[in-house]
C-alpha cells in the first residue's frame, strides 16, 4: 500500500519512529508527506532523508495561511517554495487549491484574490519543474477545475475528493485522480460516489493524523490505518482487496513517479 497524504510533519508525530515501524508492519510501504505551509514543507523533505524510501516529499502553501507567525508575501513565499523544488527533490506540489470555507483557529482565512494567486503561482512551479498538484478544494470546486482546464500540461489529484457523483466527469475529463480517504468508512453517501469512480483514477489516502477511519474513529489517525481505507475501497468496488492495492499502488507510482 502507498499512502498518498500525510502529515508528517506535524507535532501530532513526535513518536515518529513508532509511527513509520507501525506503517510498515500494517504493509504500508511509501508515505507521502504533503505540506501546508514552508515550514512544513522544509520539515517534509528533512524527513525524507531520515527516513530515506519510504517518506516522499510534498511541498506546497495551503489556501488558507496556517501558519499565523509568517509575516512574509505571497510572492515571498512562492519564491521560498520555488527555491526548494530547485535544491531538492520532491514529489509534488501541494497541497494547494482553493478553500472559501471559515478556516479553523488558529489559522487564517486568505482573500480570494490572495487564494487564487497562491494557487496559480503553484501552478506554474508545479508546471516548470514537471511535478504533480495535490488538490485541496473546499466549497470551491467550480473554480478549481476553471482554473486548472487552463493547465492541461499539469495533473494531480482532488485530495479527500468530496465533489460527490456531479463532479465525477471534471475530474476524469481533467486526467486527474480522486484522493479517497478514512471518511469512507463511515460515510455511505461517499461510498456510494466511489462506485462510480474508475479504480484507475484512485489513489489511498490517510491524510494522518485526521480523518481516522473505523474501527479508530475518534483516535489520532495514522498511515498504519491504510488498509481499512482499503479494505472498505475493494468491498465498495466489489474487488478482491489484493487487487485494488496493486491498481491503487500502479495509479501512485503513475502520477509521482517514485
Amino acid at each position: 500500500m502507498i499512502d498518498t497524504h500525510a502529515h508528517l510533519a506535524f507535532d501530532e508525530f513526535s513518536n515518529l519512529d513508532e509511527i513509520i515501524d507501525g506503517a510498515k508492519k500494517s504493509g504500508v510501504r511509501k508515505i507521502i508527506s504533503s505540506s501546508s505551509n514552508i515550514a512544513d514543507s522544509q520539515k517534509a523533505i528533512e524527513l525524507s532523508r531520515k527516513y530515506p524510501g519510504i517518506i516522499y516529499p510534498s511541498v506546497g502553501i495551503h489556501p488558507q495561511q496556517t501558519d499565523p507567525q509568517n509575516k512574509q508575501s505571497i510572492r515571498q513565499q512562492l519564491d521560498a517554495l520555488e527555491r526548494m523544488v530547485k535544491s531538492n527533490k520532491v514529489y509534488a506540489i501541494g497541497e494547494t487549491g482553493l478553500d472559501f470555507s471559515e478556516p479553523p483557529p488558529p489559522e487564517i482565512a486568505r482573500t480570494i484574490d490572495q487564494q487564487i494567486g497562491l494557487f496559480k503561482g503553484q501552478i506554474q512551479i508545479a508546471k516548470q519543474y514537471n511535478l504533480p498538484l495535490i488538490i485541496h478544494s473546499r466549497k470551491a470546486f467550480k473554480e478549481v477545475v476553471r482554473i486548472l482546464k487552463d493547465e492541461p500540461d499539469v495533473k494531480g489529484v482532488f485530495h479527500c475528493y468530496s465533489s460527490g457523483k456531479k463532479g465525477i466527469k471534471d475530474v476524469l475529463d481533467l486526467g486527474y485522480f480522486f484522493g479517497v480517504d478514512g471518511n469512507l468508512t463511515y460515510e455511505e453517501g461517499l461510498q456510494a460516489v466511489y462506485k462510480n469512480i474508475p479504480i484507475e483514477n484512485i489513489l489511498l489516502e490517510t491524510d494522518s493524523p485526521f480523518l481516522t477511519p473505523i474501527p479508530h474513529r475518534g483516535k489520532m489517525n495514522k498511515p498504519e490505518y491504510l488498509k481499512y481505507i482499503l479494505e472498505v475501497l475493494a468491498k465498495t468496488k466489489n474487488i478482491p482487496s489484493r487487487e485494488m492495492d496493486k491498481q491503487t499502488d500502479q495509479n501512485a507510482h503513475k502520477l509521482f513517479s517514485f
